[in-house]
């Protein structure tokens, strides 16, 4: 790979070409040369590519905070033969009957919403008293989508805290640290999500909305809708979203956030990406929340479990009940975990 100040020149020499054709695209309109529209898909591909390198050396494989209070908690899997230490870390063991189980067959049973309220959500509130009054937190283990979630909405960005993910990505063979706080590589451009949507009676009081983060560069975005759809038992209805002619009927709204560059280019996400869509994706569920006006909303995530930790660390003024969904790999893909009321 070439050098990262390489790369970060041959992204500012591509982008001041492509401004330069973005210019006479703009003032020739449809009467553009095909040689010019041609070179503009080269860049933009290019540059695309070029961002990716880019990211390669903002990884962080190593801890940026390895002072900061460390948070392990176990989920799905087979817990380690040797937790840490507990003045090295709080442990939070949820391997066993009527918690977290993984079946032979792979399948999953996450806790009951009772579970949750009555035992899960108090023992996460008392983290911020056992942590103390450092700003950075760390999240280590093998850790649920729900958990996740749940726990960044105890360390919330609102409330002084920064959080530090230890992500495990398959694709990379390791672990990397991602930080809420990672900003996109110089150069880099900022990381978006590419927006579906669909709704069926909004003008109606109350209903339910639906939200679906897609962020999986192994999983189709038709096979996510699909596998959310079957619990609504409209499979193919929400299978047809992108298309605009999906007919929704099971729920008021559906919004569904994809993020663009990671899955477009069949990639993992990046930790600045996965900060920065969190970030972005408070004033999405906002609108769409203005706009359908649902009694609860529903959220399903296909996405590494920073994006979840990030996004419930983020997400402020939403002021609806949420329900969590966890994916169980059963006969209706997923399953409602808790029930939460966002501020």
């Amino acid at each position: 790979m070439a050098s990262k100040e390489h790369i970060q020149k041959l992204i500012f020499t591509h982008n001041r070409r492509l401004q330069y054709l973005k210019e006479q695209q703009a003032a020739f309109g449809l009467e553009t040369s095909p040689a010019v529209l041609i070179e503009i898909e080269n860049i933009e591909t290019e540059l695309d590519q070029l961002s990716v390198d880019l990211s390669a050396f903002a990884a962080p494989w190593q801890s940026q905070h390895p002072q900061a209070p460390r948070v392990h908690i176990y989920n799905w899997g087979k817990p380690p033969a040797q937790f840490p230490k507990k003045d090295e870390a709080i442990t939070l063991d949820w391997v066993e009957p009527g918690w977290f189980v993984t079946h032979p067959d792979k399948s999953r049973r996450p806790p009951t919403p009772e579970m949750w309220e009555q035992t899960l959500w108090p023992r996460l509130r008392q983290l911020p008293a056992e942590t103390g009054a450092d700003p950075w937190i760390r999240l280590e283990g093998q850790c649920a989508h729900s958990t996740g979630f749940a726990f960044g909405t105890i360390f919330r960005a609102k409330e002084r805290y920064h959080i530090e993910v230890a992500q495990h990505v398959p694709d990379k063979d390791g672990i990397e640290y991602w930080t809420s706080t990672a900003q996109p590589p110089e150069q880099a451009a900022l990381p978006t999500f590419t927006l579906y949507q669909a709704e069926h009676n909004i003008s109606n009081p109350g209903g339910e909305g639906v939200i679906i983060v897609a962020a999986l560069n192994n999983t189709p975005l038709m096979q996510i809708l699909e596998d959310v759809g079957t619990y609504f038992g409209q499979a193919e209805a929400f299978a047809q979203i992108p298309t605009h002619q999906a007919a929704v009927t099971a729920v008021k709204g559906v919004l569904v956030l994809e993020a663009t560059a990671a899955v477009r280019q069949q990639r993992p996400l990046e930790g600045w990406e996965a900060a920065g869509l969190a970030r972005t994706s408070t004033q999405l569920v906002n609108h769409f929340k203005t706009r359908i006006k649902p009694d609860r909303l529903h959220l399903f995530m296909a996405a590494p479990l920073g994006l979840a930790v990030f996004m419930g660390h983020f997400w402020q003024n939403v002021n609806k009940e949420l329900v969590f969904y966890e994916q169980t790999r059963t006969e209706r893909v997923y399953t409602p975990t808790y029930t939460i009321t966002l501020p």
